[in-house]
């Protein structure tokens, strides 16, 4: 008899210590860290549009005006992609973790900076993601487990904000601010002439309205999935600060409870960028 309460005791302290163990199933966890992976490809291609909506502003604007430099949207895009990989690689880990396996780092440490530098990061920004790197890194390197998680998130908790955030403006302000640049031009590229040839010229003007408005089709799917960045992002943020606040003190229905609407969330925003961008 002692010696079922002893085990029973023993298990319920298990159980307790949640993220410190392997006790409690963190299946949740999983999917949170999995759905945010899954979102990268998606999200590259909506990076690499940076360029992208420039070169269709040329097209739009007036052939006196001098056109815009695109090119140094190759390295924003660039340096976004490397903030955004580090971010996402280190949700991976966090499912990998929660699935009590050893994760792997294969990211150039020594080239990051380089990289980011042309992102558009302030110095505050830039050492989050190069300190979130380095902490996979170390991780990979020390072998960490499931029951590493609660440290790991209780590390990082405020560089992954950071990061998030930084994302959040570079996507959620400038790219939009330069897709609406696209509107303005191709609004004034396309109802000029149609206002001043379109009744002499009608089946002109039908075939012009037409292709006018699949590229406004195809705009506001882009300014859509800008805003759907910007709510995986936040759900990232969001998600990881309920992972943080409670860490140690999770339960199996708490988990579901807390990260089931960003799950949620991401999945659903994910596949909005996808379709702007398939």
């Amino acid at each position: 008899m002692k010696r079922k309460l002893r085990r029973a005791a023993l298990l319920s302290l298990c159980c307790i210590a949640l993220l410190a163990t392997s006790c409690v199933d963190l299946g949740e966890v999983t999917k949170f860290a999995a759905q945010a992976a899954t979102a990268q490809s998606s999200l590259a291609s909506l990076v690499a549009d940076f360029k992208g909506t420039c070169e269709r502003f040329n097209q739009f604007a007036p052939s006196r005006e001098k056109q815009q430099d695109c090119g140094k949207y190759d390295k924003l895009s660039s340096g976004t992609v490397a903030a955004q990989q580090v971010l996402l690689n280190y949700m991976q880990a966090l499912g990998t973790l929660s699935s009590d396996q050893k994760i792997t780092f294969d990211q150039d440490l020594k080239a990051l900076p380089d990289k980011l530098k042309n992102s558009g990061m302030d110095a505050k920004q830039l050492t989050a993601t190069t300190t979130l790197a380095s902490k996979l890194a170390d991780a990979a390197i020390n072998g960490y487990r499931r029951k590493k998680i609660s440290q790991l998130v209780g590390q990082e908790n405020e560089d992954v904000q950071t990061v998030t955030s930084a994302l959040i403006k570079i996507v959620g302000t400038d790219y939009k601010l330069l897709l609406g640049d696209e509107a303005a031009a191709m609004e004034d590229y396309y109802r000029t002439p149609l206002k001043e040839e379109g009744k002499e010229r009608r089946l002109d003007a039908v075939l012009v309205t037409n292709l006018w408005r699949d590229q406004q089709s195809d705009l506001a799917k882009k300014q859509a999935a800008a805003e759907a960045y910007v709510t995986i992002m936040k759900s990232v943020a969001e998600g990881h600060q309920k992972l943080y606040e409670q860490r140690n003190k999770f339960t199996v229905k708490e988990l579901v409870e807390t990260l089931g609407p960003d799950i949620g969330a991401i999945a659903s925003a994910t596949q909005t960028v996808h379709e702007a961008f398939k």
